[in-house]
Formats: structure tokens, C-alpha cells, sequence
């Protein structure tokens, strides 16, 4: 882009200011060129400020114009060096973020407002913003500038970071803006059918055409991330998702406490949250959450608490993390808490050390993505005072002595840029743990000694609750599979990166060979991107259904032949030529191949070989046995050294609710409806079949009636308490009529006040006014909302 001059004007009599700005770009690159052949590093910033003096320009040349102007027989060896914010993909795949229109949280029916923390949405002070985001953000500003249009925000980014010199062969969308699976099917078919559309060039009619020319476009989906919560997780939602090509979820947790969870207005349980976490694993997807440490109700303990629980407790242990420190921002029910004094923030050093303390509790199979919500500082009132407190926090940990072995910090890729180092030794490393219900190994190739991660991959024995049939039987499936390091476009190799060096084949054959041997599994599936099904293809993987598929043994699942040959007749020596095949794949005999069925496979790693030797002394005096013995006592000392030996606690110093809520869940629910508030004291409607009969009293003769009546008329009693004490007597009692609904001469017992309970006072109990004044229904009159809601691009 040119200096704010107009091209008419002269410098120096001679050039123009477009031609001076010309020259001085061209200056620029031949130096980087020659600078490049001799093998010097040069400061960019420093080079461009002095030509830019030389040829008297105000404004420097922008990184954009500099890369634009790049000969192409040169594109290859300076854009590495001109790069715009490499980070972007270190990880070997270039992050599209795309935002959904505005629309409000679903749970705002059943709870009545939004979570306490949540800024955006419709009916926020940030008018056209969506749910969680105030519209200032990055990702939000080119949602809006492009009005909420899918197909001009991809293409938009995408050449964005084309022009920066990043490579945007391999690109991953993340669907944000709210609970994207609670719109409705229509606009979500619209959506995504758009985003495939923006890499592959074609205008496709629903979602199942855009993804069969997403297979074949120049530009791979490798994966789309969706933003959900935890009710929306369900089988409906996740067999929708995966026709999308969705391979990762992005779950709102927020805090692992049911009282946190109702006290800030989530909507769902904890309980909820782990059977959202075992199905979605079932599945196949990467599961990520949001948490949110400082929310109400919650001390630096109880914090720390939640965080070790999210990690080993095995109902939980997700894929990857993302920490958002609560903020206080205007207009939202926490912001009324702070301004009376009932909520505070955590000092910036306290939460610095706080972020730490997390990080340092992060197993090497989780990645954390992301700290801190991208909200501009001008809009937080309280909470996060920092910009960058991931760096904060590192170097407190370095201060600290201790070290983030998470996925992410150990990246090759982010190795090169922050360190500088490469790694020397690459070896194979496995790690196996249970969770969801399902056996997990994480496979990786690492540099141990400078704990360098160079690719990995996630492979689960899945449990008997798989709602999808692709995945029932004896099947394993690769949940992910990733080569870090900076982006290499396909089809090309570069002997400098680790991307396209063979490291997804090498693990793809040991997760094969864990499956078959260790898992019993007859075939292996993978959860795969629309544009990596090329590649699974080439590794002899066939398309079923969603997945990528491949059978390890090509005969009868064993549970079959078991069962025929424990049946006899039909196929009996079938049965008999499948074990003994099954057998000699696997090496072993065929007595221990028939004490396997589905039934007695568990979904757990298998026993340590060889066993611990539960007494240290030898039976027998013996060099090989010492040995042996001596090797089991180092590896039993060194696993329990180790980090991640979980030991088994007595008592905690700190009462958990989840634990509180374990034992409510086995005790019988005897509530005392007397101490309950009237207000949510059941009741049945009058007229149904289970009311109780009311009381029958005895009838009084004429001679007490009007004595009664006498009485009454000389107490002034009015009229309308005559008919009421008419009506008691056993005459027939209008139920329509208001006013002897109204007023009663005397306090009723229980039988009689539900003989008078209508049905229309049983419809006014459960109205909820709150809902009606704050968000009438969803129907309101407003203007805005109106327009937004009419909009033709949605």
C-alpha cells in the first residue's frame, strides 16, 4: 500500500511518491536476497526503516506489500523469513475461526436468563454481537464486517493468510459464536455446506454434495471444530456433526462443582458433562473444554481441587484444554455482583501463579489450546489485567523450576520459533490410561532428551455403550492423528520440516498392531477430516459411513466362530478353520484364542509383562531369578516415582460436592413437603383421576341454618362469605365463579383446598414472571432484533 500521498506530487523533482515506494520494496527484497546467498540474518524492521529514510517515506513499506512484490523463483526461500506471525502454523495446519449469526442460549427456556459471566448475545449491550463474544474481538469484527456470511469469512481469512506467507494448503474451521448444534437444521446445512464450498470453488446444494468435492479441492478441510455444551452432545447432534465432517467438539464446562454449575446459571449438570465426554470419545471426536478458574463461589483450593480432579479422575481426562479466567464485564449478572461488593477478582500475581500451578498439572496428552479469552482490555472491568498470561505464567514456572509438558509447549513446530532447538533423537513413545469407560493409548514420536514432540496419535478401545454401528464388535478407532512442524503444502516435501517424512505411516502401523494384538479388534476405523480421506486411502482404508476403515482380519469376527462351534452342526469346522486362523495371526494357541469373547475382552490396558513380583525374596537362589527380581523392584520404584502414579487418598481435607451429590444419588428421595415453600409445593390439578376425594361433613337441618345465618348477619358479615358457608353446607359450588374462589370464611384443610384448586390457578403457579419481563418469550417488538432476525443472508 502506498504512503498517504497523492502519485501527482514530486520528491526531489524527480519521483513521484508511488515510484520512490516502488523502489524502496525492491531495495528491500534484493538486500534480503543477497542477505539469503551469504547466509546472514538481517532485521527486518531495522532494514525497512533505514531505506525508507533514505528515500524520505513516512510510512514503511507493510510486510504485505514486501511479500506481494517477491519474485516467484525466490517465494520459496524468503517467505519463510517474511512470514507474518508464524505461530499461526506451527502446528503444520493453518485455523480458520468463523462465527454463526447471533442467537440466543438455548437453556435461557428452562433457567430463565443466560450464564452470570456471558457478555454477548441479542439481548446484551453489545447489540450484534453473539452469544459469549462482545463483538470487538478479532474473529468477531470479520464476522460482522462480512455480516455473518459463512462463505465470505473463509475466503476472506484464507486470503488473508495468504497474503501474510503462510501456506494454506491444510485448513481447520472452528465454528464459534454460541451453541452452534441449537439452530436449526436448515441454517446449519447452510453453514456448513458454505465452508466446504469456500475451499473447493463449488456452489453445492446440500451438505452431502459439498463434501464429496471437498475430497478432491487443492485446498484439504482436515477437520471442523464446533462449539457446543454439554446438552447438545447427545447421539442426534453427534451423528449430524460427523456428517459435517466435524472431528473435534468444544465443550463449555466452565467448573467440575454442581453447586458452581447452578450457581452461575449453567443449565446442566456434572453428571451430564461425563456422559457427554463418554459418548463423544465412543464416537471418535477430540474432545476439548472450557474452563473458567475465579467464578463465584470458588477459592484459589477449590480451583486447584477442580483442575486435579479434571485430570485424573478417568470420567473426565479430555483431549485438550482451554483456560479462561473469569472477567467482569458490564451488563452482565456478575458485574452486579462485583459492583455490591459480593464477587471479587483475583489480584493479577495471584492468578499468575494460579495459571501456573495448572499448567504444571497438565498430562503430556493434553494440549492446552488456549489462556485467556481474546476480549480487548478496555471492555474488562475487573479480572484479567495481562494480555499475554500464558507468557506470564511460563515464566513464573521457570522461576519456579518446573515445566509445561503439555502438547502444545512441546510442538516442534513452537520448539524452533521460542527456543531455537531441533530436535536429535526422534524415538517412539507410548503412554496408555483409561478413560470414558475406554482403554486410550497416546503413541508419539518425541525427543526425550529435549522433550521435543514430533507427531502423535490417539487410539481407543472403545466401550459397549458405541451408539453407532460402524464401531460396534471388535473395533478401534484413531480418534487422532497429527505431524507437527511448520505447514508443508501436500504433494511436496521439504527435507528441512517433519511434515510428508513418514511419521503418520510409522504410526499408523503401531496403532494397527495394538489393535489386532493387544485390543482383539478385527477392524480399525479412523475419525478422519473430508480432506485427509485421500491418505487413509492410500494405506488401504476404505469410506464407512463417516469414518475411514480398515479390517485387520479378513474372516469372521472370532465371537462368531465361538459361538458356532459352541452350537455345533452349522459350520462347524468353519468355526474350527477361523480360531486356528485367528491363532496363527496372532501367535498364539488355540486354547488361549478361545477363552476370548466380547464379554470377557475388557476395555483397559492389559497386565504389566511380567507381573510384578509381589514378594521381593526368590523361591530359589539364582542369578536369573536376582535379576529378575532386581528389574521388577526398579521398575515398580521408578512407576511409582513417577508423575503420573495416581496413589489411592483416604480422606480429602477438602469437602468435594461431586462427592456430596455420589451419595445423595444411592439414598431414596423423601423430601419433607412441609418444610418446602408454598410457592413450590406440589399440587395436583383439579379434575384429574389420582385427586383425592374431598371430606364429606354431615348435613345441618333447617333449624340450624337459620340460626347460623342469624348469627352471621349480625357479625356484618357480607354476602359473598354467605355463599361461601352455602357451599360448604353441600350445596353446588360454582368453579367458575372468581369470587367465591376468592375469599373463604376460614382457613381450609388439605383436602379442601385441593377440591377448590382449578386448573387455571394450577397454569398461573407455573408462570415464571422473571421470564416474561426480561425475555418475553422471544417475541418481542423490538426493531433491531426484527432486522437482525430478517436478514436475507441468513
Amino acid at each position: 500500500m502506498a504512503p498517504n500521498q497523492r502519485d501527482g506530487d514530486c520528491v526531489n523533482g524527480k519521483l513521484n511518491a508511488k515510484e520512490l515506494f516502488t523502489r524502496c520494496v525492491n531495495e528491500i527484497i534484493a538486500k534480503l536476497i543477497v542477505a539469503q546467498r551469504e547466509g546472514r540474518d538481517v532485521n527486518l524492521n531495522r532494514l525497512k526503516c533505514e531505506i525508507s529514510s533514505k528515500y524520505g517515506i513516512k510510512t514503511q513499506p507493510k510486510l504485505v506489500d514486501i511479500i506481494g512484490a517477491v519474485p516467484p523463483q525466490f517465494k520459496e526461500v524468503l517467505l519463510p523469513k517474511l512470514k507474518a506471525k508464524p505461530v499461526r502454523t506451527a502446528s503444520g495446519i493453518v485455523i480458520v475461526a468463523v462465527m454463526c449469526k447471533p442467537h440466543r442460549c438455548p437453556h435461557i427456556n428452562f433457567t430463565g436468563n443466560i450464564c452470570v459471566y456471558c457478555p454477548g448475545g441479542p439481548d446484551s449491550d453489545f447489540e450484534y454481537s453473539t452469544q459469549s463474544y462482545t463483538g470487538y474481538e478479532p474473529t468477531s469484527m470479520r464476522a460482522i464486517r462480512a455480516r455473518y456470511n459463512p462463505y465470505l469469512q473463509a475466503v476472506g481469512r484464507i486470503s488473508q493468510l495468504k497474503q501474510l506467507g503462510h501456506s494454506i494448503d491444510k485448513v481447520e474451521f472452528i465454528v464459534m459464536g454460541g451453541t452452534f448444534m441449537s439452530l436449526p437444521d436448515d441454517y446449519r446445512d447452510y453453514f456448513i455446506r458454505n465452508l466446504h464450498d469456500a475451499l473447493s470453488g463449488h456452489r453445492s446444494c446440500n451438505v452431502r454434495e459439498a463434501v464429496a468435492y471437498g475430497e478432491h479441492s487443492r485446498i484439504k478441510c482436515i477437520g471442523i471444530t464446533i462449539e457446543t455444551r454439554p446438552d447438545y452432545c447427545v447421539p442426534r447432534h453427534l451423528d449430524d456433526m460427523l456428517s459435517y465432517g466435524c472431528t473435534r467438539l468444544e465443550i463449555g464446562v466452565q467448573s467440575t462443582y454442581e453447586d458452581v454449575a447452578r450457581d452461575t446459571n449453567r443449565g446442566h449438570t456434572v453428571k451430564a458433562v461425563c456422559e457427554c465426554f463418554h459418548m463423544s470419545k465412543d464416537t471418535g471426536y477430540k474432545v476439548v473444554i472450557h474452563m473458567m478458574p475465579n467464578l463465584p463461589n470458588v477459592d484459589i483450593e477449590r480451583d486447584i481441587e477442580q483442575f486435579i480432579e479434571l485430570f485424573e479422575n478417568p470420567e473426565f481426562r479430555p483431549d485438550g484444554l482451554k483456560i479462561y479466567p473469569t472477567l467482569v464485564i458490564r451488563g452482565t449478572g456478575l458485574y452486579e455482583l462485583w459492583s455490591t461488593n459480593k464477587y471479587q477478582s483475583y489480584p493479577p500475581q495471584v492468578l499468575v501463579d494460579l495459571v501456573a500451578q495448572i499448567l504444571s498439572l497438565v498430562p503430556p496428552w493434553t494440549r492446552v489450546y488456549r489462556v485467556q479469552r481474546d476480549i480487548p482490555m478496555p471492555l474488562v472491568t475487573s479480572g484479567v489485567e495481562y494480555g499475554n498470561l500464558r507468557e506470564h505464567a511460563m515464566a513464573r514456572m521457570k522461576q519456579l523450576g518446573v515445566k509445561c509438558r503439555d502438547v502444545r509447549t512441546r510442538e516442534v513446530g513452537i520448539q524452533e520459533i521460542h527456543e531455537k532447538v531441533r530436535p536429535y533423537q526422534v524415538e517412539l513413545v507410548r503412554r496408555d490410561y483409561t478413560a470414558n469407560g475406554g482403554w486410550e493409548t497416546f503413541l508419539s514420536y518425541e525427543d526425550i532428551d529435549q522433550d521435543i514432540l514430533i507427531g502423535m496419535l490417539r487410539l481407543r478401545k472403545c466401550s459397549n455403550k458405541v451408539h453407532r454401528a460402524e464401531l460396534k464388535g471388535a473395533v478401534s478407532i484413531v480418534r487422532e492423528l497429527h505431524v507437527y512442524g511448520t505447514a508443508v503444502p501436500v504433494a511436496s516435501r521439504d527435507p528441512t520440516k517433519f511434515q510428508h517424512q513418514g511419521f503418520g505411516q510409522l504410526l499408523m502401523e503401531e496403532a494397527e498392531r495394538i489393535a489386532l494384538q493387544e485390543h482383539l479388534s478385527t477392524k480399525i476405523s479412523v475419525i478422519s477430516g473430508v480432506g485427509t480421506r485421500h491418505y487413509y486411502r492410500k494405506l488401504g482404508y476404505e469410506l464407512d459411513g463417516p469414518y475411514m476403515s480398515k479390517m485387520l482380519i479378513d474372516r469372521s469376527p472370532p465371537i462368531d466362530c465361538f459361538k458356532m462351534s459352541r452350537r455345533g452342526g452349522f459350520g462347524g469346522a468353519t468355526a474350527a478353520t477361523g480360531v486356528r486362523a485367528i491363532a496363527n495371526v496372532l501367535g498364539i494357541s488355540r486354547q488361549e484364542v478361545s477363552q476370548y469373547t466380547h464379554e470377557q475382552i475388557k476395555n483397559e490396558p492389559l497386565p504389566l509383562y511380567p507381573p510384578l513380583a509381589k514378594d521381593p525374596l526368590p523361591l530359589e537362589d539364582s542369578k536369573e531369578l536376582a535379576f529378575m527380581t532386581d528389574a521388577k523392584l526398579e521398575f515398580l520404584h521408578r512407576f511409582r516415582e513417577s508423575p503420573f502414579y495416581q496413589r489411592r487418598t483416604g480422606k480429602r481435607d477438602v469437602r468435594r460436592y461431586t462427592d456430596k451429590y455420589r451419595l445423595m444419588d444411592k439414598e431414596p428421595f423423601e423430601p419433607h413437603w412441609t418444610r418446602l415453600p408454598s410457592e413450590i409445593n406440589w399440587r395436583a390439578k383439579s379434575g384429574t383421576s389420582g385427586r383425592r376425594p374431598s371430606a364429606k361433613r354431615a348435613r345441618m337441618d333447617e333449624n340450624q341454618l337459620l340460626e347460623r345465618l342469624g348469627q352471621r348477619e349480625a357479625k356484618g358479615l357480607d354476602k359473598d362469605k354467605e355463599g361461601d358457608e352455602e357451599g360448604a353446607h353441600g350445596k353446588a359450588e360454582d368453579d367458575d365463579d372468581e369470587e367465591n374462589a376468592t375469599t373463604r370464611p376460614r382457613p381450609l384443610n388439605e383436602d379442601e383446598e385441593e377440591a377448590n384448586y382449578s386448573d387455571e390457578d394450577y397454569l398461573m403457579e407455573g408462570a415464571n414472571d422473571y421470564v416474561d419481563t426480561y425475555f418475553d418469550d422471544g417475541e418481542g417488538n423490538d426493531d433491531e432484533t426484527n432486522a437482525l432476525e430478517e436478514e436475507g443472508t441468513y
